[in-house]
């Protein structure tokens, strides 16, 4: 847990320029547009409660990914979540919807007042195939960080399913001031990044 002195300074810490800027573009038009989707195929054995708290893990070490705007007397402040609030949704799908549901995940909305910038979802259809949703928002997150993520979330996984600590001494966290201005294309929501 943050300590109360941790909690109170970052409570009068404003937004940084490409945060404020990305605020400013959701509360007058959304920001769908900076969405980041990270979607696996997963074949065979999956633990859902390992892979809930390699999620947990990331979102707990990573404040960025739990920071939201806050606002007071019209001005804008950083906000950090608790830990341990984090959660993996899951959903049966059938086969023929995957697509349709994917890009329904991928295009909620998120609420930067309150949300973490970070959602995933576990899709299965009924075979041992399943599809790990996971939507970054551009606030916190940019697309050279990616390949630090899926190291981070598999190294984890592989620990907790495993019963083992977690050493992450080794893998640098997020940025929290750089954001990368790119949106992703139009008509590529659903892009297989990585076959575990």
């Amino acid at each position: 847990m943050i300590p109360k002195s941790r909690h109170a300074e970052l409570e009068t810490t404003p937004l940084s320029y490409n945060q404020q800027s990305l605020w400013f573009i959701d509360q007058l038009s959304g920001s769908i547009q900076y969405h980041i989707p990270i979607v696996f195929r997963i074949e065979g054995d999956l633990s859902k409660k390992a892979l809930q708290k390699a999620l947990v893990e990331i979102v707990n070490r990573h404040e960025i990914l739990r920071t939201v705007v806050s606002e007071k007397d019209g001005d804008v402040f950083q906000k950090i979540l608790e830990i341990n609030l984090f959660e993996l949704k899951s959903k049966e799908v059938p086969k023929e919807e995957l697509a349709k549901e994917i890009a329904g995940i991928v295009k909620s909305p998120f609420d930067l007042t309150c949300d973490h910038m970070i959602r995933a979802w576990l899709l299965s259809h009924g075979d041992e195939t399943q599809i790990l949703v996971i939507i970054l928002h551009h606030i916190a997150f940019d697309g050279a960080s990616t390949s630090i993520f899926k190291t981070e979330l598999w190294e984890n996984y592989k620990a907790f399913s495993k019963g083992e600590y977690v050493y992450v001494k080794d893998i640098l966290p997020f940025s929290q001031t750089k954001v990368i201005s790119h949106a992703y294309e139009s008509g590529k929501v659903v892009e297989i990044l990585a076959t575990v």
